[in-house]
């Protein structure tokens, strides 16, 4: 017997999703199963998931307190919930090592994304101190604070797959996938964001060619952090603009649908409508 086979035996052999919550046996059985699952990934490849204890710990204990009986399999659970795990922390790593190692925490990153979007609203080239003073009133975090987040993302930007319109609402690309219980909360995995990518593509086509070049541009600075995440295939498909997925990978940077607009002489407000439509009729295609 292999230790991949030893461990999936005892993973499966588990008695911990029969007992109650809270209980000294269920805990004991939990923290078992997490020592077996991190034993379990490095028996598949030692070499490859040495570097992600914590990453593996983390997934198996989320999968533990989300797992239900009806999703199946608990192993089969937790390894689709592992392996989307493994391909947003390794393409972390890579961008982190393309911008010479600059990381922003969870927290932060979320908070400039709400800065961003402030930013983008407002129309805000470069933020002053008053503008500085109103974001941080607005969110409710310290004025240092936000400066410093301000400068966190010149140095290295983190890009969410999320647009914003004239008035500041937030369309995601992704909110358009068909949902599917995850243990993490993830609502999409590789083969749906194909799926939606492939949508984009048929839009795309129907396009009129005046068009196509702000679209393409537009389209694939709102998901370049995807289409590293899971190493998708770009050749596939004509409306991703390959030099930006390039210069993404080495700077962490794309540029700014106000950059994009000036670019091909349009107003920004024009673009971001024409963007939308776009968006919409993706959104029709999949219903």
């Amino acid at each position: 017997m292999t230790n991949k086979e030893k461990y999936e035996q005892l993973i499966l052999a588990s008695p911990l999703f029969s007992l109650e919550r809270e209980t000294s046996a269920y805990k004991k059985e939990a923290l078992k199963m997490v020592e077996y699952l991190y034993l379990y990934m490095l028996s598949i490849n030692e070499s490859k998931y040495i570097e992600y204890g914590l990453e593996i710990t983390e997934t198996a204990n989320k999968c533990i307190l989300s797992f239900k009986k009806e999703n199946g399999s608990f192993l089969n659970y937790f390894n689709t919930s592992m392996a989307k795990e493994y391909r947003r922390s390794s393409a972390k790593k890579q961008i982190e090592e393309m911008r010479g190692g600059i990381h922003i925490a969870g927290d932060d990153e979320r908070n400039i994304r709400k800065i961003v979007k402030y930013i983008n609203s407002h129309g805000i080239d470069e933020p002053t101190k008053e503008h500085i003073r109103l974001m941080a009133e607005a969110y409710e975090l310290d004025e240092e604070y936000v400066e410093k987040l301000i400068r966190a993302n010149r140095e290295a930007v983190t890009i969410s797959p999320r647009a914003y319109n004239e008035n500041g609402e937030g369309i995601s690309i992704f909110d358009m996938i068909p949902s599917s219980e995850s243990a993490d909360g993830e609502l999409y995995d590789k083969e749906n964001c194909e799926e939606i990518l492939s949508k984009i593509e048929e839009c795309f086509l129907e396009c009129q060619e005046r068009q196509k070049l702000i679209i393409s541009e537009s389209i694939t600075r709102l998901i370049c952090e995807i289409i590293v995440q899971y190493e998708i295939n770009i050749s596939k498909y004509s409306f991703i603009n390959e030099q930006m997925i390039v210069e993404y990978i080495k700077t962490g940077k794309t540029p700014t649908q106000r950059e994009i607009a000036t670019k091909f002489g349009k107003n920004e407000a024009s673009v971001s409508r024409t963007i939308n439509e776009f968006l919409k009729r993706i959104k029709g295609s999949l219903n």
